[in-house]
C-alpha cells in the first residue's frame, strides 16, 4: 500500500512539472497601457505591440 501511495505521488508531481503553459496569444502587462501579440514563427517566439488602452496613444501611432 505504501509503495502505491509513493508511486501516485512520484506521478502526480512529474505531470505537474511537466505541463506547460502556451505564451501565446495576446497580453496586457500589469499596469501597463500596451497590448502585445506573442506569436511562433519559425521556432522562435515574436512579441507585436498591437495596441493600447489609452485611445489618444492609438491615433497618434496611426499617423
Amino acid at each position: 500500500m505504501k509503495s502505491l501511495m509513493i508511486a501516485t505521488f512520484c506521478l502526480f508531481i512529474s505531470i505537474i512539472a511537466f505541463s506547460q503553459n502556451s505564451i501565446e496569444g495576446t497580453w496586457q502587462p500589469e499596469g501597463k497601457q500596451a497590448i502585445f501579440k506573442i506569436f511562433e514563427k519559425d521556432g522562435k517566439y515574436y512579441g507585436q505591440l498591437i495596441g493600447s488602452t489609452n485611445q489618444d496613444e492609438d491615433k497618434k501611432n496611426q499617423e
